[in-house]
């Protein structure tokens, strides 16, 4: 079976592809398009505004970042309650019955080519994308480094997440610590959480596995609030942050 249609989106959008630079953005939840065969997996039109569907705001600083720093980007504009790109397939994270208390009627009892066209047709095309814009920027430089871009709750079963801003590894990451201990200088005032808000990683999390543990490349999983990059404002301000210390850290020209 099909599951997109012609006048659909892509699996991926890409911003700046064709520059030569020292790293690369990838937003695997940038938006929470479903497609219009799923009938909004019997969802309203309040459940696809939150979290569960997709990473708000985190396309658009990722957008600011880009032109701000100009560096290649490459977005999935399709809702994680899809197909969740950061998923390993399979897994049950994969396509949620359930996301945060909310039941999704549309990923319930789905036969095998259901869930194949979801896979085929938005995951793996994602993810070859993301390995070709990968692999094109390391002619330029074989050590470039991965910008992965997300965004959290600012509460999580009622208890206040209090970081602005969040840092994801696992092992040591020479990348981390550089890139901490500048946000110190610059940004003394920002709440920078290290492996906060959440702590460690499993095999389930696709994108950092396949293109960094596996490759052995360079990374950063950068988390930032939601609260704070919800406005075109907000996100401005978090973006020139988020923009100095990247440049302080890894891009300043000797």
């Amino acid at each position: 079976m099909m599951l997109l249609k012609p006048h659909e989106p892509a699996p991926y959008r890409l911003q700046n592809e064709d520059l030569q630079a020292p790293a690369v953005l990838i937003c695997d939840h940038a938006g929470r398009y479903i497609p219009e065969k799923l009938n909004q997996l019997g969802l309203n039109g309040e459940d696809l505004e939150k979290h569960i569907a997709y990473d708000i705001g985190s396309a658009q600083l990722t957008d600011f970042l880009s032109k701000d720093l100009n560096l290649p980007a490459i977005y999935c504009d399709y809702s994680r309650l899809v197909i969740d790109v950061n998923r390993k397939p399979g897994i049950a994270d994969s396509i949620p019955e359930i996301s945060d208390q909310v039941h999704i009627p549309g990923n319930k009892n789905l036969q095998e080519a259901e869930i194949h066209a979801r896979q085929n047709e938005i995951f793996w095309p994602y993810h070859e994308r993301v390995t070709q814009l990968i692999e094109q920027t390391e002619k330029h430089d074989p050590d470039c480094l991965l910008l992965f871009v997300h965004s959290f709750t600012p509460t999580l079963n009622g208890a206040p997440r209090p970081w602005e801003m969040g840092l994801l590894w696992v092992g040591v990451n020479q990348d981390v610590d550089q890139f901490a201990a500048c946000q110190r200088d610059l940004h003394p005032d920002i709440n920078l959480g290290l492996n906060e808000p959440y702590d460690g990683f499993g095999g389930c999390y696709f994108s950092l596995y396949e293109y960094t543990f596996v490759k052995k490349r360079r990374y950063l999983v950068i988390e930032v609030r939601q609260d704070l990059i919800s406005s075109s404002d907000g996100v401005k301000k978090m973006g020139k942050i988020l923009s100095s210390t990247l440049k302080e850290a890894f891009f300043r020209k000797t």
